[in-house]
């Protein structure tokens, strides 16, 4: 498997997990804020309805940090993969003991 291929399984396993995750975070807080508002007052439900949206906000945001790194490591590799082995490798100077 060539990097190319290894970096895109990466980078879509990952933004795949992430999706998935998100979806099923925000469909367990709607049926969970879905069931305690039918047993539950007004005032309570408004409570924890607030709650859950703040708890979805930090996540939205530690999920944006999260695609912000990610690109940001997938960017390194790219300039890595096109800068290629144009270098050559390091050669001690034989003037300079070791």
């Amino acid at each position: 498997m060539d990097m190319y291929t290894l970096l895109a399984v990466i980078l879509i396993t990952t933004v795949t997990a992430t999706i998935c995750g998100s979806i099923l975070i925000g469909t367990r807080m709607w049926l969970r804020a879905k069931t305690e508002r039918m047993s539950l007052p007004g005032r309570v439900d408004i409570e924890r309805l607030t709650e859950a949206i703040e708890s979805l906000h930090e996540q939205t945001q530690f999920l944006q940090e999260e695609i912000g790194e990610l690109h940001e490591r997938v960017d390194f590799a790219e300039r890595l993969l096109t800068k290629g082995e144009k270098e050559e490798p390091y050669k001690p100077d034989p003037l300079v003991a070791t």
